[in-house]
């Protein structure tokens, strides 16, 4: 995964995201055979295609009902965290990168592997002006695929009201800062909260490296690691029942 891939141009993620709120009219032929062409959707939304959930239950199909197709290194994250791996992506900027992890998870949600339910996600960005960007290109395909995600931010700026429902639950998905995780860290109930995750992702690396915000993140990862640990301990400890 750590390398440059090749692939054509093509839409990238703001790109994609434009494509959902344009006109009915500036759609091509790649539109589905069952749309329904004459269906009146909300301010801001695209009308739905007709039979679009049966076609949404993967990545490739939320691809195919925009028209669109993932680039093969996309592909190859997917089944390398189905595999189980973790890694380091290496694409240029605006190249997809943002869903080539999402929809890594969200296959395994499809697969029943990640449920809803508290946090499931931690997005680690270095810079709080990308943190609400990254929250709606991680939204938009949520509804499209009937998951009831929840999708929120926590860093410096964000207001009073918002923290306190942080602290009774978690979204599924939290974008946050290397600052906000340690302070989430010094919590009584940090352990209870953050044992679960099924992904880290940590954007934009390459800012933190070799910094001082680059060895708190990683001491801070060293504690989601060891949480990780102890809860899977307690599972492989607990009798069985019956």
């Amino acid at each position: 995964m750590d390398r440059q891939p090749e692939f054509p141009s093509g839409p990238n993620v703001g790109t994609q995201l434009r494509a959902r709120k344009a006109k009915q009219a500036r759609e091509d032929r790649k539109r589905l055979a069952d749309e329904e062409p004459n269906a009146k959707a909300p301010a801001g939304k695209r009308a739905p295609r007709a039979g679009a959930q049966l076609a949404l239950p993967s990545a490739d199909g939320w691809f195919a009902a925009h028209g669109w197709q993932p680039f093969q290194f996309q592909r190859e994250v997917w089944r390398h965290v189905a595999d189980g791996r973790s890694g380091l992506l290496h694409a240029t900027t605006g190249s997809g990168k943002t869903y080539a992890v999402w929809f890594a998870l969200l296959n395994r949600a499809f697969a029943g592997e990640v449920r809803a339910g508290g946090l499931r996600l931690l997005w680690l960005t270095p810079m709080r002006a990308l943190a609400s960007d990254t929250a709606r290109s991680l939204s938009a395909p949520l509804d499209d695929l009937g998951l009831a995600w929840n999708v929120g931010v926590r860093t410096g700026d964000t207001d009073a009201g918002e923290r306190a429902r942080q602290l009774k639950q978690l979204p599924e998905v939290l974008i946050t800062t290397p600052e906000s995780l340690s302070v989430m860290l010094t919590r009584a109930d940090s352990r209870e909260q953050l044992s679960d995750l099924a992904m880290i992702v940590v954007d934009e690396w390459h800012e933190l490296i070799g910094t001082k915000r680059g060895v708190q993140l990683q001491l801070a990862l060293a504690r989601l690691r060891m949480f990780a640990r102890e809860r899977a301990a307690h599972s492989a400890a607990a009798p069985c029942p019956g």
